[in-house]
């Protein structure tokens, strides 16, 4: 069984049981379970701060997926104990991400929520990638079709807004 909580640190509306749901969800198609994922929604400062603090990199960005099972990476989904992870996402920096890229700021919501998820249950990419290797990368891969997924829920349809 999978433990998910939503905490919205912003004044933004957020729906935390659709975050919870969505989440959910991920893991289910996944087959991951035995997870305790936090999810916070952050301000700026927050998680430029912490970017800085734990990544060395002194700027703002859109999430930051802390897995916190004695620094071990669990990649796969083979668990013989539960997994634990901290998300912190940021609506501000998603909302710029949406215009930059010519989407939703919903549909650039759910991708960082999945994102993030696949980076708690051990999916990895280089830091270091170009746009043109979006499509190679399988994690990318994966997030998108999880994407046109929950994007397919009209439960989720209402899940951000006020940003």
């Amino acid at each position: 069984m999978n433990n998910i909580y939503f905490n919205n640190k912003t004044r933004g509306k957020i729906d935390s049981e659709k975050v919870v749901f969505a989440v959910s969800q991920i893991l289910e198609k996944l087959n991951a379970d035995s997870y305790t994922i936090s999810i916070s929604a952050v301000s700026a400062p927050v998680i430029k701060n912490l970017n800085k603090q734990y990544r060395g990199i002194n700027t703002t960005t859109d999430i930051i997926t802390f897995c916190l099972d004695d620094g071990e990476s669990f990649k796969g989904f083979k668990q013989d104990k539960n997994r634990t992870a901290d998300m912190y996402l940021c609506p501000k920096f998603i909302k710029k991400n949406a215009l930059r890229f010519d989407t939703t700021f919903k549909t650039e919501f759910l991708r960082l929520l999945i994102h993030g998820t696949l980076h708690a249950v051990g999916y990895e990419h280089s830091t270091e990638f170009r746009s043109d290797d979006y499509e190679s990368v399988e994690m990318f891969k994966i997030q998108e079709e999880f994407l046109s997924f929950l994007l397919s829920l009209s439960n989720l349809n209402d899940i951000v807004s006020l940003f």
